[in-house]
C-alpha cells in the first residue's frame, strides 16, 4: 500500500473523519463499484471504530429500509392486495 493510502486510511479511522466527495466511503458518483473498488472498501471499514461503524450501520439500515418501502407504491400495493382478498 502506498504511503498516500496509508495516510487516507489513517485519517479515516481517526474519530475527526468525515466523509467528503472524494471519499472513498462514498459512491463512485451514483456508478456501481468494481469487485476491486469493493474489497478496498471492505479493508478500510475494518479501521473504522465500533462507534464509527455502529453509526455506518445505521445508516445502511436506514437506506435498506427506505429502499424497501419504495418497491411498490400504496395504490400498487392495494391493487395486490385486493387480488388475494
Amino acid at each position: 500500500m502506498t504511503k498516500l493510502n496509508t495516510e487516507k486510511l489513517r485519517k479515516m479511522a481517526s474519530s475527526e473523519y468525515s466523509p467528503t466527495l472524494q471519499s472513498p466511503m462514498v459512491l463512485f458518483g451514483g456508478k456501481r463499484m468494481s469487485s476491486a473498488q469493493f474489497e478496498t472498501m471492505k479493508e478500510q471499514l475494518k479501521m473504522l471504530t465500533p462507534q464509527q461503524l455502529r453509526s455506518l450501520q445505521g445508516e445502511i439500515n436506514q437506506s435498506l429500509e427506505t429502499t424497501a418501502k419504495d418497491i411498490l407504491s400504496d395504490e400498487e400495493r392495494n391493487m395486490l392486495s385486493s387480488l388475494f382478498s
